[in-house]
């Protein structure tokens, strides 16, 4: 099964099982940002293309979420990212990840 997964998470379902848990594992990857979470400071997608071009950015931001859902989510493999703007945050330069991923049947 392929799936898009938009890469901002707007809530955490405690105890979610099955499809909506992977979609949820996903979207807290790619929210989290390196050296955040205290017990696992390796959680999350780097962070330091924070000011370079776009194109750069983009780039190596889209490696990042390729090795963090790759490492921390199990089951699924990353078929492509693209990237989405939020109108709101424009001004901002923020980017929102949308990862196709793979979930793989066993």
């Amino acid at each position: 099964m392929e799936l898009d997964i938009t890469g901002q998470l707007n809530k955490v379902v405690i105890g979610a099982t099955g499809l909506p848990a992977i979609i949820q594992q996903v979207q807290i990857v790619c929210a989290t940002q390196v050296g955040t979470l205290p017990l696992d400071r390796a959680f999350g997608v780097q962070a330091d293309y924070l000011d370079m071009p776009l194109p750069v950015a983009k780039a190596k931001a889209t490696a990042s979420v390729i090795s963090g859902i790759g490492k921390y989510v199990s089951g699924v493999s990353v078929l492509s990212v693209s990237w989405t703007r939020d109108d709101d945050a424009a001004l901002g330069g923020k980017l929102i990840p949308v990862v196709r991923i793979k979930i793989n049947e066993s």
